[in-house]
C-alpha cells in the first residue's frame, strides 16, 4: 500500500489535483446504496460530492450505530461517526442534509405522533395504575449541552444523532459557550469512544450528583460556513481536548454556477431505494451494545486493514512523515476506517455480516480524504493566525498617538499573544498590503 509522502500526493486511492485550492473528494469510494444516493443528491441539487457524501454517510452511521458494533485493534467499538463539512452559504448544505435525513425524519414524525397519543392516555391514568414511562422516540437533536444529552438519553433512545446545517450557531451557542465548551466536547468525545456519557444532574433532579449512560451512542454531522469554521478550528480548548481528531473533515471547493433545474428527490429511484433501506433498518429492534452483533473482517479485508495501520504508523511517527503534523488524527485513522467500513457493511447487508475488502478500500479513501483536509488546515494555520493577528495589530496601531508605535512597544503593550515571530509575520503582511509603513528606528505607522 502506498501512503501519501512529502513528494507525492497520490495514495490510498486519493488524488490531489495540483494547483487547486480544494482537495478532490473520492466520490467513487461510496458504492452501492449509499453511493447511488450521494450521487443522486450531488447531481440533482448541483452540489459538491463531498457535501452529499458526508451527509449520506452521517445518516447511515446514525442508523447503523444502534444495530451493530465493530471490532478494532483496541477492541469493540461503536459505529458512531463525527463529521464536519465546511461550505459556503448557498453551496447546498440544506439541499444535502434534507434528502439524506428524510427517512429518519419521516419515521420520527410517525413515532412521535403515536408517542404523544399514548402519553396523553398514560397521563390520564391514576399514578398508581400507570405502566412504565413511555420512551421519547426522537432520534435527532440540533443544539445541546452535556446535561441536555443526559436528559435525552434518560427519557429517550440510547442512539441519537446531532445534525445541523447551520453549525455556526451550534459552536457559537450555549453548548459551546466558555462555561460549557469543555464539558460538551468531553461528552461528545466520550460518546465517540464508546464509554458513554456522564454529567452532573440538575440540583432539582432527585438523582443528584453525577448521572451516567454507558450504552449511549451519538453520531454528529455539522455543516458550517468557512468563517465560523475558522473560529472553532482555531479553538485551543477543543484542540487540546482531542475533540477534532475524532472528526472526519470535508472542505469542498466553492460551488460552480448552477442551471435552473428543479430537484425532486421523491422522483429519484436511487434515493427511494436509500430511503427504503434506512427505514427498514430503523424499524429493527434497538439493542444494548453487548447484544449487538460484532462486525468482523474477512481475511482479505483484515490484510488490507493491517497494511493501512502499518503505513499510517510510518507516515505519522517518522521524523519526516507526511502526517507528523496531525499525528493525533493519524493515530485514530485506522479506527475511523473500521467504523466507516462497518457502516457501509450494515447498510448494504444488515447487522449480521462481515466487513469485506471492498468496504475497507472505500473507507480507506474516505478517511484518507479527511486526513488530507486536516493536513491542509494545519498547513494553513500559521498564515490564518498571522492574518488574524495582523487585523488586531492594525486596529491597535490606529489607536496609538499619531497612529505610530515601535516593534518593542507592540510586544510590551500590544495585542496578545505578544510574540516577536507573530508580530513580524503580521507586520510583513500589513506592509505588503501597504496598510503600514516602516518609519525607521523600529517605528511603524498605520493608515498609509
Amino acid at each position: 500500500m502506498n501512503m501519501p509522502t512529502s513528494s507525492s500526493r497520490r495514495g490510498c486511492g486519493l488524488v490531489l489535483e495540483q494547483g487547486t485550492d480544494a482537495i478532490e473528494y473520492p466520490k467513487n469510494a461510496l458504492d452501492g446504496i449509499l453511493g447511488a444516493a450521494a450521487r443522486a443528491i450531488a447531481d440533482g441539487a448541483q452540489i459538491a460530492p463531498a457535501i452529499a457524501g458526508q451527509s449520506v454517510l452521517a445518516a447511515a452511521a446514525l442508523v447503523a450505530q444502534g444495530l451493530a458494533e465493530v471490532t478494532t485493534a483496541t477492541g469493540r467499538k461503536p459505529l458512531s461517526l463525527n463529521l464536519l463539512t465546511v461550505a459556503l452559504s448557498g453551496d447546498g448544505k440544506s439541499a444535502a442534509d434534507g434528502p439524506a435525513l428524510a427517512p429518519i425524519r419521516k419515521i420520527e414524525r410517525e413515532e412521535y405522533t403515536n408517542y404523544q397519543q399514548q402519553r396523553t392516555k398514560w397521563e390520564s391514568r391514576p399514578k398508581s395504575e400507570r405502566p412504565e414511562k413511555l420512551i421519547n422516540p426522537l432520534r435527532l437533536v440540533a443544539d445541546f449541552t452535556a446535561e441536555g444529552l443526559i436528559r435525552q438519553f434518560r427519557e429517550g433512545r440510547s442512539s441519537l444523532g446531532a445534525f445541523s446545517d447551520e453549525a455556526g450557531a451550534v459552536f457559537g451557542g450555549h453548548s459551546f459557550s466558555a462555561e460549557k465548551k469543555l464539558a460538551t466536547a468531553a461528552a461528545i468525545s466520550s460518546l465517540w469512544d464508546g464509554t458513554g456519557i456522564r454529567a452532573r444532574a440538575r440540583a432539582s433532579d432527585d438523582r443528584g450528583g453525577l448521572e451516567a449512560h454507558f450504552n449511549a451512542r451519538l453520531t454528529a454531522h455539522w455543516l458550517i460556513q468557512p468563517a465560523a469554521a475558522a473560529d472553532v478550528l482555531n479553538d485551543t480548548i477543543l484542540a487540546e481536548q482531542g475533540f477534532w481528531p475524532r472528526v472526519l473533515l470535508a472542505t469542498p471547493a466553492p460551488g460552480n454556477p448552477r442551471v435552473y433545474r428543479p430537484f425532486v428527490p421523491e422522483a429519484n429511484p436511487d434515493l427511494r431505494t436509500y430511503w427504503d433501506r434506512l427505514a427498514a433498518l430503523l424499524r429493527l429492534p434497538e439493542l444494548v451494545p453487548e447484544q449487538r452483533p460484532l462486525l468482523c473482517f474477512t481475511a482479505k479485508a483484515s490484510d488490507r486493514l493491517a497494511a493501512y495501520f502499518e503505513a499510517m504508523e510510518s507516515v505519522t511517527r517518522g521524523a519526516e512523515g507526511r502526517y507528523t503534523a496531525i499525528r493525533s488524527w493519524g493515530a485514530r485513522a485506522t479506527e475511523q476506517l473500521c467504523r466507516v467500513a462497518g457502516v457501509l457493511a450494515v447498510i448494504e447487508r444488515g447487522p449480521e455480516t462481515e466487513i469485506r475488502h471492498e468496504e475497507v478500500a472505500a473507507a480507506e479513501e474516505l478517511v484518507s480524504y479527511s486526513l488530507e483536509c486536516w493536513l491542509r488546515q494545519m498547513e494553513q494555520q500559521p498564515e490564518i493566525e498571522a492574518r488574524d493577528y495582523a487585523t488586531r495589530l492594525l486596529h491597535w496601531l490606529a489607536k496609538q498617538p499619531g497612529q505610530q508605535s515601535t516593534g518593542r512597544a507592540m510586544l510590551r503593550i500590544g495585542p496578545k499573544p505578544r510574540s516577536a515571530g507573530m508580530r513580524d509575520a503580521a507586520l510583513a503582511i500589513l506592509e505588503g498590503e501597504r496598510r503600514v509603513v516602516a518609519l525607521g528606528g523600529d517605528k511603524w505607522k498605520a493608515g498609509v
